[in-house]
């Protein structure tokens, strides 16, 4: 009987080592694996406040190139300011509240990321960049920690929901965010306060593109309020 007794314990102990072996086995495999890697991208911008003007955005001034006029069928109130001129080029500015754990939440939700990326202090998506930049993804194995393993997956969604697939470069001088490039636009992100500021340049065809002596000079006149 006693013998009969411990076989079934065996049993149930095996079962549940299996079970919990294996459920870990699919976090670290499956549900938390980070398939893509990441290519570091260390180029740089220096821009330099240079000038003011009387513009007002709401958070913020700017000087518009000279026939650049409010695109009233493209703004949106309370969210997207755009700017068109003769050309066909168009300006867009938009901010959001730049909090990565909330972003991690609506993207994905599986936990709250917040303590864990204060641990590596990463505030925004330009810490986030220069964290990658400098460790990349980790190399997770069976044996990882459970917080590693997560951390890996938290970057990897941020960073995949988050940057476009495009050449980029960091800005520097007075002002903190990055540029993303796409053939003859550009995505400027200012990062202040805790906020994102996206500026979109779109040359949209015009036969005066966008150079980046223009993005220089336009980010280069922007002044926040706060």
């Amino acid at each position: 009987m006693r013998k009969k007794v411990f076989i079934i314990v065996c049993c149930v102990f095996l079962l549940i080592m299996i079970g919990v072996f294996g459920y870990r086995g699919y976090l670290i495999y499956g549900k938390y694996q980070v398939s893509s890697e990441y290519l570091a991208q260390e180029e740089e911008i220096k821009i330099d406040f240079s000038t003011s003007c009387e513009f007002p955005l709401e958070r913020y001034t700017v000087c518009l190139p000279e026939g650049f006029m409010i695109d009233s069928d493209n703004t949106v109130d309370g969210a997207m300011n755009v700017y068109q001129d003769t050309n066909g080029r168009r300006i867009s500015f938009a901010s959001i509240d730049e909090d990565l754990a909330q972003v991690f939440e609506d993207v994905d939700g599986s936990f709250d990321a917040s303590e864990m990326l204060d641990d590596v202090n990463i505030e925004n998506m330009v810490d986030l960049l220069h964290y990658l930049d400098r460790y990349g993804y980790s190399n997770i194995n069976y044996f990882s920690s459970m917080r590693d393993v997560k951390l890996n997956y938290v970057l990897s969604v941020l960073f995949e929901n988050t940057i476009p697939d495009s050449d980029r470069s960091y800005i520097t001088g007075d002002y903190t965010g990055y540029v993303l490039f796409y053939d003859n636009d550009y995505e400027v992100n200012l990062i202040h306060n805790h906020r994102r500021y996206v500026i979109y340049f779109s040359s949209n065809h015009s036969p005066v593109p966008f150079t980046e002596s223009d993005i220089v000079s336009i980010i280069g006149s922007i002044q926040f309020k706060d």
